[in-house]
């Protein structure tokens, strides 16, 4: 017999994932072979579960045109609310952060794309979010959003490539002059798949710089890939920053997962400008639609999702989780 200590690095689209396993190999008939490790046989006490829920479908309709038809209609698009925008600063980069809520009854599938303008209002840089937001929400639902501004990288004939792929690079843009004010676009579409909210949070509690918990998972399908969204609050309750962070194990149909996250502890944001005036959701002001779906908002009721933080340099955080249900490909 032998042992073995394997440390592995493996390359995800997402990040890189370090582990470490301690084996224990046993050669029999001069050919060698690896013990299997013991399994987790914590099973569910209910054998067979059923579950309803709500499901939505676009049938569609013939029409009679001389156009281009489409196999589906296009459908009125949902009602969606920038709660907060803020431009923020760390170091030498930038960075918009905020919430977004569907103040709709149907499900919405969301894009949320920022720009950056100088005293002069000439635009600067555009990007996406990207991952750093929750783009299925359902009725009501709200979520954290970041988006950072990223250059072209290796566009010039000097720069060299690296020999292997990085998920966590990230090419800088080089802006010309300081931005001084920004912009939100945020364009909704109605959702009908990819809707299972198949992860929830349990016995979340802060312990020195690390916050810790479970996600459970009470569904019928697989969470492939949990996500977590991490917001920072002042004491003001007003957003700072943003984290995403993507636990490593998929959570099993009514089963738990732990996880502990490092919180960040670098110093925080310098807040640039914040407010809805260049808010815009559909190609509407954002303020239009707060005034008339929402007019009279009760922001208190909110307080209960907060964590209190007493030794850092932020106040409050919050986290939102998200999941990818299915085939990790």
């Amino acid at each position: 017999t032998a042992q073995a200590q394997v440390d592995a690095k493996w390359v995800t689209p997402l990040k890189e994932i370090n582990t470490q396993d301690a084996l224990l190999l046993i050669k029999r008939q001069g050919k060698w072979y690896i013990e299997p490790q013991e399994v987790d046989p914590d099973t569910p006490p209910e054998q067979l579960l059923i579950q309803s829920g709500t499901t939505y479908y676009n049938h569609g309709k013939r029409a009679v045109t001389a156009e281009k038809t489409f196999h589906e209609d296009v459908l009125k698009q949902p009602v969606v609310e920038v709660l907060s925008a803020r431009l923020v600063q760390l170091d030498t980069t930038y960075a918009i952060v905020g919430e977004i809520q569907n103040v709709d009854n149907i499900p919405a599938d969301i894009s949320v794309t920022g720009a950056l303008y100088n005293e002069n209002n000439t635009e600067l840089a555009r990007f996406n979010a990207k991952d750093i937001v929750k783009h299925k929400l359902l009725a009501k639902e709200t979520t954290l959003y970041r988006i950072n501004f990223e250059g072209i990288a290796w566009s010039n004939a000097a720069d060299k490539k690296p020999s292997t792929y990085n998920p966590d690079f990230f090419a800088g843009i080089n802006l010309l002059e300081i931005p001084t004010n920004f912009e939100i676009q945020v364009t909704a579409n109605v959702a009908t798949t990819d809707l299972d909210q198949a992860v929830a949070l349990s016995n979340v509690v802060q312990k020195t710089n690390n916050i810790e918990g479970f996600l459970f998972n009470p569904s019928m399908q697989e969470a492939t890939i949990p996500q977590l969204l991490i917001g920072y609050y002042n004491a003001s309750k007003e957003l700072l920053w943003v984290e995403s962070r993507y636990v490593d194990e998929s959570v099993r149909q009514q089963r738990k997962r732990p996880f502990s996250e490092a919180l960040y502890n670098k110093s925080l944001p310098k807040s640039i400008a914040s407010g809805l005036a260049t808010a815009s959701v559909n190609g509407l002001p954002n303020q239009s639609i707060s005034d008339k779906v929402v007019p009279q908002r009760n922001d208190a009721g909110t307080s209960n999702a907060f964590i209190a933080i007493n030794n850092m340099s932020y106040s409050y955080i919050t986290i939102t989780t998200n999941n990818y249900i299915g085939n990790p490909d």
